[in-house]
């Protein structure tokens, strides 16, 4: 764990095959059946658990909004108002990006523009696309929100992201169906 501010982040992107309460989440492999379910799913990158050590897994939204949780007690998957707060205390989107992201080029494509000064470690885990597509490993790390789209909320929620070439914490809205991964902050 890690106090960013008042708050306090997991260091690592979650990685669990089970809502808080035990029952399993589906590991989605193939990629029309990733793109077509409304249940809470998750994989690994390009079905390769080999850093998921690391990375963590990827998850769709509907894990994310299950009512069984998937972060452990006392914590829970971040919002929109989580990410605002961190990149508030970090200096503003510009660059926070900077500040949450792994140093270097073992993992991140270069060049790297990070310094990780807030010990969040941030690593270019790559998604998980709507088509059920793995891509951006090495280049990018997103992350879901528990936060629904105001103009599509029934198909859109908000997500938070980095890149390898800027200093950016950059955020969005993206199809539920999306694999990003998660981080849990704790409750408050």
């Amino acid at each position: 764990l890690v106090e960013i501010g008042n708050q306090c982040w997991f260091q690592e992107n979650l990685k669990t095959a089970n809502y808080r309460n035990g029952d399993a989440i589906e590991n989605i492999v193939n990629s029309s059946q990733w793109a077509q379910t409304i249940d809470g799913s998750w994989c690994c990158y390009d079905n390769s658990c080999q850093l998921y050590d690391a990375w963590g897994y990827l998850y769709n939204w509907f894990a994310v909004n299950d009512f069984r949780n998937v972060c452990p007690n006392g914590f829970h998957v971040s919002s929109k108002i989580d990410w605002i707060e961190l990149e508030t205390f970090l200096g503003g989107s510009a660059v926070a990006g900077g500040a949450i992201k792994t140093q270097g080029t073992q993992w991140w494509t270069s060049p790297n523009l990070a310094d990780n000064s807030s010990q969040f470690y941030a690593y270019p885990a790559g998604q998980r696309n709507a088509g059920g597509y793995y891509q951006e490993i090495y280049e990018g790390a997103n992350w879901w929100t528990t936060t629904v789209d105001d103009f599509l909320p029934n198909s859109y929620s908000w997500m938070f992201e980095v890149y390898y070439s800027s200093y950016e914490l950059d955020s969005g809205t993206d199809p539920r169906n999306m694999g990003f991964s998660i981080r849990c902050v704790q409750d408050q």
